[in-house]
């Protein structure tokens, strides 16, 4: 009987542990110790506890909250786009053109507002698809053209994110 009594409880802990994670990076009030926000969220789970169980769950969910704090800290503010070859860069605009500040990729003739629009409709368009994997991103130079593409091999799904073709040649000088 305590046995059952036990494991609704800790299947009940798991789902508040989210939930308190969940609430944590959406708000959560941290004005208040964190003891006491545990102990407020799970106070119905936590008393049919052994001090042993109890003082374990106290720990492991602080350590979450301390992680996710950390997570808080360090994600970037909402207008950097990040390189979407290298990843870690972050992609800077001048003389209109974008690159990034990790890989030193520079794309010629590409606004980084156009860019991230056409990153965004890329993603809902493979998540349309409801596909499990993510499209990776490749460069395509054909020359003269420039194309960055996105590809899902799981779902055979093929994006053109980015495509350069520069002027035609007119009376030998390139035309601009």
């Amino acid at each position: 009987m305590r046995e059952n009594k036990k494991e609704k409880c800790i299947k009940s802990l798991k789902s508040k542990r989210d939930n308190i994670i969940n609430r944590f990076r959406t708000g959560l009030d941290l004005n208040k110790d964190i003891d006491t926000i545990i102990r407020e969220e799970m106070q119905d789970c936590l008393n049919s506890l052994s001090v042993l169980e109890y003082n374990n769950i106290i720990s492991a969910l602080k350590m979450e909250l301390e992680q996710a704090k950390q997570e808080i800290h360090l994600e970037p503010p909402k207008e950097e786009l990040y390189c979407p070859l290298c990843i870690h860069g972050v992609i800077v605009e001048s003389f209109n053109s974008c690159r990034c500040t990790n890989c030193k990729i520079t794309i010629t003739n590409c606004r980084k507002a156009t860019l991230q629009k056409s990153l965004q409709a890329c993603m809902q368009a493979h998540d349309a698809r409801n596909c499990i994997d993510s499209p990776s991103i490749e460069i395509h130079c054909p020359q003269p053209e420039f194309s960055i593409v996105a590809v899902c091999n799981f779902c055979d799904f093929h994006y053109v994110v980015f495509n350069y073709q520069p002027s035609v040649a007119f009376n030998g000088l390139q035309k601009w």
